[in-house]
């Protein structure tokens, strides 16, 4: 599986070759949607929990690593995000990560280097042997990065080490608190993944205290309703109806979303489905079809959130 590599990581310290794989970096993902913007815990409330994942912030180096191929030479190296952001001279740091050889086809991954440990925590993933993942849902990023991490990478017996960070649905924020706080050393903050990222640096000691009791996992979803939901002509442009009458334009998140509303419609033009009210954007979204029979047995239910994001 790990085809041998020659040439590797040669002259990283050539101004020619620094600026070869930066460029690679900027032609092939957009940086706009790379930045984290610095949060204030009490914006957290006008997050969707049901669109919104949460994860530990490590207390490291935030990092890009790159596997990429160019000019023969195969390259495996990280650099640090701060210094791509603000144009300073960048260093490129050497990293031995044994991968599958098609994973030079151009990888780029999020990650926080933490260097007691040698150990890379994997945050986000925006490109997978070139095949750009920026404006997919992090969840939908980490399902295919798990998978792909277990036949491409080879994790033992290496100087350094990579792993996933655990990510967690927004309503399960107290499970990620338990394990920050049980591995203080290692963390200094949260991340927010909503349409965009979030960070969240905790104040001094403030992690002991920090207890967000409006996301309990035990407290009902709000704002659910059932409509019909209607095809138009228009690619994902959907009407929603309530007693047939006309009510607003189902939203679309992302292109995950999309498909899957795609999958709804194959052979049918309208659908009962079960929505929930997204503050943020003031639109309904569908979230799961719903049997005409049941209805007023799910209208009643309350729905976990992995009902609700795996649907």
């Amino acid at each position: 599986m790990f085809s041998s590599i020659h040439l590797k990581n040669s002259y990283l310290k050539s101004k020619k070759v620094i600026d070869s794989l930066v460029s690679y970096i900027k032609n092939n993902i957009d940086m706009n949607l790379c930045h984290y913007q610095s949060l204030n815990i009490e914006h957290v409330r006008k997050f969707s929990p049901y669109q919104c994942y949460v994860q530990g912030m490590h207390n490291g180096y935030d990092m890009f690593l790159l596997f990429v191929k160019l000019n023969d030479v195969y390259y495996s190296v990280c650099l640090k995000t701060i210094d791509l952001f603000s144009n300073k001279e960048i260093t490129l740091l050497e990293v031995d990560i044994k991968a599958n050889i098609t994973t030079y086809d151009g990888t780029i991954i999020r990650c926080i280097y933490i260097p007691p440990i040698n150990t890379f925590y994997i945050n986000d993933v925006y490109l997978l042997e070139n095949m750009n993942f920026q404006r997919h849902s992090i969840k939908y990023k980490f399902i295919n990065l798990k998978n792909y991490m277990l036949t491409n990478f080879e994790t033992k017996n290496c100087k350094y080490y990579i792993h996933m960070n655990t990510l967690y649905s927004l309503r399960d924020i107290n499970k990620c608190l338990e394990l920050i706080k049980s591995e203080k050393k290692y963390f200094n903050g949260l991340i927010f993944n909503s349409n965009i990222s979030y960070i969240y640096i905790f104040k001094d000691k403030e992690i002991d205290n920090f207890k967000p009791a409006f996301f309990s996992s035990k407290s009902k979803i709000d704002h659910t309703k059932i409509f019909v939901m209607e095809k138009t002509k228009i690619i994902d442009v959907y009407k929603l109806f309530s007693n047939n009458h006309f009510v607003s334009v189902a939203y679309v998140k992302n292109i995950d979303y999309s498909h899957l509303y795609r999958s709804w419609f194959q052979d049918t033009e309208k659908n009962t489905v079960l929505c929930y009210y997204n503050e943020v954007f003031k639109k309904w979204v569908p979230i799961k079809i719903i049997d005409e029979n049941k209805i007023d047995n799910e209208s009643e239910k309350e729905f976990s959130s992995e009902q609700l994001t795996q649907s």
